[in-house]
């Protein structure tokens, strides 16, 4: 049986969280999903907003917010003092901040357009980036610069999802559309339609 040990409420939008030396970093948008259905305008105007929360008395609380101009998607422990901060838009997409929340650096995608989901790798120090427009980013963690960068959904479906298998050196990507791609040293290895292993999806 699963134990649960907090059960936090935010007021707004919740895509992200990681814990670093005891402090809890949770990253969403200011769209608050009790009271405001979804529309369009929500993902063009809505804020990220980034929750840092301090454990005091066996509980957190709180500590301070920082606002971001897009939705924060992606949140990554970069070592014990920083942390990397992945936004949707194209406008300061890419941060780095240390622990207490202070910017470090920030850097625009504009080819990429924003960042749904990134993984570090601690063997190449580089992070890997799933884009909206259906880009595979390879970022370098000092500079942000992109370093490489792969066009895996020729329809330029947003990717999505992103897994790394360190010991294969292998990267593992889901896009919008239920495609699934495998790539090995920047080389797109395989291209899986997921609905091919479902027998009730049309094809």
């Amino acid at each position: 049986m699963v134990k649960i040990n907090y059960n936090l409420e935010f007021p707004t939008s919740v895509y992200a969280a990681t814990i670093i030396n005891g402090i809890m970093y949770v990253g969403g948008s200011d769209w608050n999903r009790r009271k405001i259905l979804y529309n369009k305008s929500i993902t063009e105007k809505s804020k990220g907003v980034l929750y840092i929360l301090r454990k005091t008395h066996n509980k957190f609380e709180i500590d301070k917010k920082i606002f971001f101009p897009s939705m924060i998607y992606s949140i990554l422990p970069i070592s014990k003092k920083n942390l990397f901060v992945g936004c949707k838009s194209e406008k300061e997409t890419f941060n780095i901040l240390d622990k207490y929340g202070n910017r470090i650096k920030s850097r625009n995608d504009k080819t990429g357009r924003g960042v749904y989901n990134a993984i570090f790798s601690r063997k190449h120090k580089e992070f890997f980036c799933a884009t909206r427009t259906g880009k595979l980013e390879t970022i370098d963690p000092k500079s942000l610069e992109v370093k490489s960068k792969k066009q895996l959904s020729l329809e330029k479906h947003r990717l999505w999802s992103i897994d790394y298998d360190a010991k294969n050196d292998t990267i593992y990507v889901g896009d919008y559309f239920g495609f699934l791609y495998i790539v090995h040293k920047n080389r797109l290895i395989k291209k899986l339609n997921l609905k091919e292993f479902h027998s009730n999806q049309k094809k």
